[in-house]
């Protein structure tokens, strides 16, 4: 599937009925290349640097490699698995957030296996804490992580673990 293609007819959709696996595989160039990867879920790779505003939020499965580039949150969170879904961080490069680099509620799974990860204001990753939220599982296999503090009423920590959930560092 090619996002830039300009298909006369629209974009094209891709539904698995069948019972094998089928996942998308694809780059990550512009902001309209994440809200794709957050809608669909996949294995991408950054090809350029993307700065936005809010959060990323993924629900479906979904492998970022940094490929050397930075996804930047100018004022929240800037990556979030969500619903249960697992999001594997990937490669050399940057995640930079005015709050939290990474964040994991109901019931999800991040895995950081390389990366920079600088915070502005708040946690590097951890999970949200709203009662319920839980039961989330986030895996530190490498990276290196900068906390920070810009304005006033934040803690500059690295973790933060609120709910139910289970942290496992192995390295970085």
């Amino acid at each position: 599937l090619d996002r830039a293609a300009n298909y006369p007819g629209g974009i094209p959709t891709l539904t698995n009925n069948s019972e094998y696996s089928v996942y998308i595989k694809g780059n990550i160039d512009d902001i309209n290349g994440l809200i794709y990867a957050i809608s669909n879920g996949g294995v991408y790779t950054l090809t350029a640097d993307v700065i936005y505003t809010g959060q990323a939020q993924f629900s479906k499965d979904t492998t970022i490699n940094l490929n050397g580039h930075t996804l930047q949150s100018t004022n929240n969170v800037a990556l979030v698995a969500a619903n249960g879904a697992t999001l594997t961080i990937e490669g050399n490069g940057n995640v930079k957030a005015q709050e939290a680099c990474v964040m994991a509620f109901d019931g999800s799974k991040i895995v950081i296996n390389g990366g920079t990860y600088t915070s502005y204001d708040n946690f590097i990753f951890g999970t949200n804490g709203t009662n319920g939220r839980g039961e989330n599982t986030i895996t530190i296999n490498a990276g290196t992580f900068n906390g920070n503090i810009q304005s006033a009423g934040y803690v500059a920590c690295g973790v933060y673990v609120a709910n139910n959930d289970t942290v496992l560092i192995n390295g970085g």
